[in-house]
């Protein structure tokens, strides 16, 4: 038995997370986001482009789309973020 375990020792406490770094990891994985959406969907309007032999239509509207997709996602990240400074 530990000695934070008896009985009559004060509880543990667990170091509250700082915000401000937790913050700055979400605003760098956005980049990421915004570069891998698109790509991802390039890569999938290409394979179906060579499926059906419909080149460049497939592999153009997906681009569009993750480039959409990606946006949106980060905006709505930013805005739950915001949403969380006000009300923490």
């Amino acid at each position: 038995m530990r000695a934070s375990d008896r009985p009559g020792s004060p509880p543990r406490t667990t170091p509250k997370p700082d915000p401000w770094f937790s913050s700055v990891g979400e605003y760098l994985s956005m980049p990421i986001l915004l570069a891998t959406a698109p790509m991802i969907g390039c890569l999938i309007g290409w394979a179906l482009d060579r499926t059906f032999g419909t080149f460049p239509v497939l592999t153009i509207a997906l681009l569009i789309l993750g480039f959409i997709s990606g946006a949106r996602e980060v905006w709505i990240r930013v805005k739950h973020s915001e949403a969380q400074k006000r009300h923490p």
